[in-house]
């Protein structure tokens, strides 16, 4: 088993039994960030189009694409640098 697979189980095990239940989707409340058809236009462009993410806590995320694909944009709009256009 790599290192970040048991780092990744031994996180996952930990926030299981601090919160002495499974953690999943349904339990909104308990997650560290969540975002949900999150769109970000500048003039024409698109840039971030019905965005899902949840972040569950304890997780470790990486987000990695192609130049000009919105890492930055996504970034700055949950930062507060950018207002999204639509999105919950």
């Amino acid at each position: 088993m790599s290192l970040m697979a048991r780092c990744a189980d031994y996180y996952a095990e930990k926030v299981d039994n601090s919160m002495q239940k499974t953690i999943g989707i349904e339990n909104v409340a308990e997650t560290t960030l969540h975002v949900q058809n999150l769109t970000k236009s500048f003039g024409a462009t698109r840039a971030l189009k019905g965005v899902d993410l949840t972040i569950l806590p304890g997780e470790i995320h990486g987000l990695l694409g192609q130049n000009g694909c919105g890492k930055s944009t996504l970034i700055k709009v949950l930062a507060g640098y950018h207002e999204p256009d639509k999105g919950d």
